[in-house]
């Protein structure tokens, strides 16, 4: 390791990791001539380093001798981990993932006291700890001489598991115990493609039917999604099509399309009880701008902003000129206003949603990345807020990912699921939805192509691995508030679930940190599932 100038750097920390989610595999610190040996895991691996005079972050290495100029730009900043009960820290490393486009991570050694020091390129950061002492992902900010202060948990305390019994439930419990209160319920789920998590949200949904008028609404384009109401209810739609138009590979699946089609037959067989089908997310522009175009009154010159916005995802708004930019945002904030009296299906309102999905996605693409993603939640409780106030008599059914859904932060990011608590307080119910073994479709961890993902069997301390001994091996439907006392405590404390949603690393980078009665009101887990089957028309990202 040498600095900018050549010269060797000793008592530099190199770090490698692993995996879509940079799961921390080796760090070492280099001698007075600036070298130091370090295993690395197989195939490729990230490698960073962080010394006085400078910081590099390398994302694609080959286990092979490499020399490392540290000459990037890092800021000297000091900290402490603070865990209950204090006591002399053994062995644990902090890890700051910088919020910038290539998401570079550094490490500091944390000596017994819980100090660290390093230097770490400038501004906001994540902050997790690794070895006898672990933490949730923390936000903190990185400037020169910053302390930064990281709260941790004991491992040996997270990795407790729980002996009490429990009471399995089933699906109908669970469908009985949901309060009359609630007008939105989050069903999630822990990766995008196990079937069973498509048939069981199916048959929750249709089981809530009986309790009133019911919307599903998907992690999926809200004006994208228009189609599938419109087979759901009984027209003659392409339903193959419009899945493929949804741009989404999760949802272009042979179990969606017979989810699909059970929420038909179920209408055509319940008219007194149908269920709506609609989208929440704000990622993409072509269908809610032409919805626009063919239904709201435009201005020669909003027309053609409309246009320019259609292509592309969106993606030309960046470069859209200020008064430009300035007609399109008024433009939006005319249209997005929706008539309660009115319902979903009224014109004016269609035009509301489609302008609601714009807005996100236009918020997404003019932000950084992290605040992009904050964004785009935000974006997606704008819309199913939007819709419970066009639906007042409605129960909305929310599925998403477990991430998104859940009321913490997705990665540091206000979720979709705070939004939501924010605007509806107790009447929002996010349950988590998990699975303990089998396989699911997902990108592989090397990224290259999509396949069946093989899911180990859960450790014994994970939430899955822990509630499904408790119920003797049978699928777990629990409301939180009712779990039994010693179940309450365990859970209490910060547990790790297995969450991943595009790509998988097959390995500790699939599991995250939860204080679950926090993140859920209600959590099932089933011990199996198998991976979804993709439709033959393919669909890109």
């Amino acid at each position: 390791m040498v600095d900018a100038a050549g010269r060797a750097t000793p008592g530099a920390v190199v770090a490698t990791y692993h995996g879509p989610m940079a799961v921390p595999a080796a760090m070492a610190v280099t001698d007075a001539r600036g070298v130091a040996r370090i295993g690395v895991p197989e195939g490729t691996f990230a490698l960073s380093v962080t010394s006085a005079v400078g910081a590099a972050w390398l994302p694609d290495q080959k286990a092979v001798p490499v020399s490392v100029r540290v000459d990037r730009p890092c800021a000297q900043v000091t900290g402490s981990v603070v865990v209950e009960p204090a006591a002399a820290i053994g062995a644990a490393a902090v890890h700051v993932t910088v919020l910038t486009d290539d998401f570079a991570t550094f490490a500091a050694n944390v000596d017994a006291a819980g100090r660290f020091a390093s230097c770490v390129p400038a501004g906001e950061a994540i902050a997790t700890v690794d070895g006898d002492v672990v933490a949730v992902a923390q936000r903190v900010r990185v400037a020169p001489g910053a302390v930064l202060g990281v709260a941790g948990y004991w491992r040996r305390n997270v990795e407790q598991t729980v002996a009490a019994a429990l009471d399995p439930g089933d699906e109908a419990a669970l469908v009985r115990g949901i309060p009359a209160r609630v007008r939105v319920v989050g069903i999630g789920e822990a990766n995008h493609g196990t079937a069973e998590f498509l048939a069981l949200r199916q048959r929750l949904a249709i089981a809530m039917s009986a309790t009133g008028p019911t919307i599903i609404m998907l992690e999926a384009g809200v004006a994208e999604a228009f189609a599938l109401d419109r087979y759901a209810q009984g027209e003659a739609v392409d339903l193959v099509g419009a899945i493929r138009d949804l741009g989404y590979w999760m949802w272009n699946t042979i179990e969606f399309r017979a989810f699909i089609d059970a929420v038909r037959a179920h209408n055509q067989a319940h008219p007194a009880a149908v269920i709506r089908v609609l989208g929440f997310d704000v990622q993409d522009t072509q269908a809610a701008c032409d919805v626009l175009l063919a239904t709201a009154t435009l201005a020669t010159a909003e027309r053609a902003l409309v246009e320019r916005l259609r292509a592309d995802r969106g993606r030309a708004v960046v470069g859209f000129a200020v008064e430009e930019a300035r007609a399109l945002d008024a433009l939006l904030a005319r249209l997005q206003v929706i008539a309660p009296g009115a319902g979903v299906d009224a014109a004016t309102n269609r035009v509301a949603l489609a302008a609601i999905e714009l807005v996100g996605r236009v918020g997404t693409l003019r932000a950084d990345p992290m605040e992009g993603a904050r964004r785009r939640d935000q974006g997606m409780a704008d819309v199913v807020v939007a819709v419970a106030r066009l639906e007042p008599g409605a129960r909305i059914v929310a599925l998403a990912h477990n991430g998104h859904l859940a009321r913490e932060p997705y990665s540091t990011v206000e979720s979709m699921g705070q939004a939501l608590e924010r605007a509806l307080g107790d009447a929002y119910y996010p349950i988590g939805l998990f699975v303990d073994g089998g396989d699911a479709w997902a990108w592989n961890p090397a990224g290259t192509r999509r396949e069946a993902v093989p899911l180990t069997p859960t450790p014994r301390h994970a939430l899955e691995a822990t509630t499904l001994r408790a119920t003797g091996a049978r699928p777990l439907y629990l409301h939180l508030h009712d779990a039994p006392a010693a179940v309450r405590a365990w859970a209490a404390r910060p547990r790790y679930v297995r969450e991943f949603g595009a790509q998988a690393s097959g390995d500790v980078g699939d599991f995250v940190l939860r204080l679950v009665p926090t993140a859920f009101d209600a959590v099932i887990v089933i011990p199996r599932g198998h991976a979804t089957t993709p439709l033959p028309a393919p669909v890109p990202g």
